[in-house]
């Protein structure tokens, strides 16, 4: 499921990244440096671009997403703010929402931002090092988790580029959520909106089924909020 694939990608495991990417070759002990260098380098000359692709890809496919046949589902009051994590222009062309009350958090497909995925779980390369891996697989495993911290989403960064929406949500008396599973990957945001409407506000969440009904509840408890109540969708 799609909500699923940034969870997914802050799970990886470099050794078996790393056991992937090795030459299918016997170690060659006569030339250690060579054979050492090859498996040192494979993750480069392997994963990396893998990574580039899966980027370009995704890129090609949020491009592609066609809106033309949307109907309206929900009744959206244009004078409302929304946080959204949709790429595509929906809110503006179907719901007639005005930009100005709009942040597309991980960019607009209208605006021609850099679409961002990624996940949350940065990790110390020097956790690739332990005592019974040789050299040269350490070097490896830590360019790896190099990679993939390349990818963990800039939170922060985010939050401080849209300051001025973060900081008016003290104004908001209810906060609803539509079609999003709560999965932990996107929590630094939402702690940033209880941070303003505090932990008594009303909060209405949708759910889809009932690992997302799970993840509501787990949320709700994380932050210790007094007032959600969950409808299906």
């Amino acid at each position: 499921m799609w909500n699923d694939i940034e969870k997914a990608f802050g799970e990886y495991d470099e050794e078996s990244i790393l056991s992937f990417c090795r030459p299918d070759e016997e170690f060659d002990y006569d030339h250690s440096l060579s054979s050492s260098a090859r498996i040192e380098d494979s993750p480069m000359a392997i994963f990396q671009p893998v990574l580039e692709q899966f980027k370009g890809k995704f890129d090609e496919w949020v491009e592609s997403i066609k809106i033309s046949g949307a109907k309206r589902i929900l009744d959206l009051s244009p004078n409302c703010r929304y946080l959204t994590f949709n790429y595509t222009d929906t809110l503006e062309t179907i719901y007639g929402i005005p930009q100005q009350n709009i942040v597309h958090i991980h960019g607009s497909r209208l605006k021609h931002d850099e679409y961002i995925i990624g996940h949350n779980h940065y990790r110390d390369p020097i956790d690739a090092w332990d005592e019974e891996s040789l050299i040269f697989e350490s070097q490896a495993m830590e360019s790896i988790i190099e990679s993939m911290n390349d990818f963990v989403k800039d939170y922060r960064g985010n939050i401080e580029k849209y300051s001025d929406f973060f900081s008016k949500l003290s104004e908001i008396k209810q906060v609803v959520c539509y079609g999003h599973s709560m999965n932990k990957v996107d929590w630094p945001y939402f702690e940033e909106i209880i941070r303003k409407v505090g932990k008594d506000a009303p909060w209405r969440i949708s759910y889809y089924c009932k690992e997302d009904f799970d993840n509501v509840h787990e949320f709700k408890s994380h932050f210790g909020l007094t007032n959600v109540s969950t409808f299906q969708m």
